[in-house]
Parts: C-alpha cells; sequence; structure tokens
C-alpha cells in the first residue's frame, strides 16, 4: 500500500483537501490535526486493544501502530493484534491466519477489567 491512498482515503472522510505543501498554520492541517484522535492520548485513558488488518487499505494500519505506540509511551496498557492478509472490515477478508480473536479479547478485558 502506498501513503497516498491512505492520505486520499482520509481527505475522502475530511472532505478537506490536503497537500504535503500545507503548513501547520493552514486551516487544512489544523483540522485533520484536531480530528486525530492521536493528539488527544493521556496518561488517564483507558486501556486500548486495537485489532488491525495488515493489508487494509481504507484504514491503514499504520494509525494503528503509531496510536499503540503513542498509548504506550504515555504509559497507557495498549495492545495492537495484526491480521496478517486481512483487509478492512470484521471478518479480515483475505487474512492468512486468523487469530483467536474472540479468546485474545476476553483476555484483554479479564486483565484490564477484572485484574485477572
Amino acid at each position: 500500500m502506498t501513503p497516498e491512498f491512505g492520505i486520499n482515503t482520509i481527505m475522502s472522510l475530511m472532505g478537506l483537501p490536503l497537500s504535503p505543501g500545507d503548513g501547520k498554520t493552514t486551516q487544512q492541517y489544523q483540522a485533520y490535526w484536531k480530528a486525530s484522535p492521536i493528539n488527544y492520548v493521556t496518561a488517564d485513558d483507558p486501556p486500548f486493544l486495537m485489532i488491525h488488518g495488515d493489508a487494509d487499505r481504507s484504514v491503514p494500519i499504520l494509525g494503528s501502530e503509531s496510536m499503540e505506540r503513542a498509548l504506550q509511551s504515555a504509559g497507557v496498557a495498549a495492545r495492537l493484534i495484526r491480521v496478517p492478509g486481512g483487509a478492512h472490515g470484521p471478518t479480515f477478508p483475505g487474512a492468512t491466519s486468523l487469530p483467536d480473536l474472540a479468546g485474545e479479547m476476553t483476555r484483554w478485558l479479564d486483565q484490564h477489567l477484572r485484574g485477572q
């Protein structure tokens, strides 16, 4: 996947054109910055479990990878489960090896909600 594809997806969602030349003071840059949850990560955030297909062409996995790092850097329990070959959607079409997602979610919730 090319970075341009992810940018086009985000632009269609936001409805604002964004180009590499847009500086941090432009309306476009500010709108995208405000819309990004990574800019609101704080140490008091709840635990995050993210599941993302590494072949997702609608929402690039880079966003989940960056969010995981940001949360962990803030001291928040965060885990990203990567689904090899998985495209966008709850069934991760094209997945080459689908993890036990129900088991992973149950273990995560037990650990972070029950403390087990």
